[in-house]
């Protein structure tokens, strides 16, 4: 008889753990479907840089990280773990035509944007992770989503 073990945790919780590289916690070398893959997410415009439109992007952005599923090994022989991360909410992103952005995220980021390449037209400068955050559209509207906000490791859902 082959019994799951279920283990539930926030989204928030995922990301934190996969950004703090709490050892044996990996989400982005998990198997299965996942909030915070690697790599480029497939549903970004397409499209040379001076045939995108920035004017779609300077509005009220509802952020979220999406949920998650996966399974891991566990500490008692022939179980596996599941995880299911239900997804979080993670502020509204403003981002303005006079080149600034406020996302009210994580406490709350202020900053600037820079144009981008022809799939991710607007790239959000953050100071406070020492990050940049590519927002690109989602013809696809994948999950509901309007943009994806991604680092390279971490994505965010936007939508209208």
């Amino acid at each position: 008889m082959s019994v799951k073990l279920l283990v539930v945790v926030s989204a928030a919780s995922l990301a934190w753990l996969a950004v703090s590289g709490v050892p044996g916690i990996r989400p982005h070398e998990a198997q299965g479907a996942l909030a915070l893959p690697t790599g480029t997410p497939t549903q970004a415009q397409q499209g040379t840089p001076e045939q995108v439109d920035l004017s779609y992007y300077f509005r009220v952005w509802h952020t979220r990280v999406p949920g998650a599923v996966w399974q891991s090994p566990s500490d008692v022989p022939g179980y596996e773990t599941l995880h299911i991360a239900p997804g979080v909410q993670a502020g509204d992103l403003t981002i303005s035509p006079n080149g600034r952005y406020v996302w009210n995220s994580y406490g709350g980021k202020v900053g600037q944007w820079v144009r981008g390449d022809a799939n991710y037209p607007i790239v959000l400068i953050d100071t406070v992770e020492n990050k940049k955050w590519k927002v690109g559209y989602d013809p696809k509207h994948t999950g509901g989503r309007d943009i994806v906000i991604w680092d390279g490791y971490i994505w965010y859902d936007g939508k209208k």
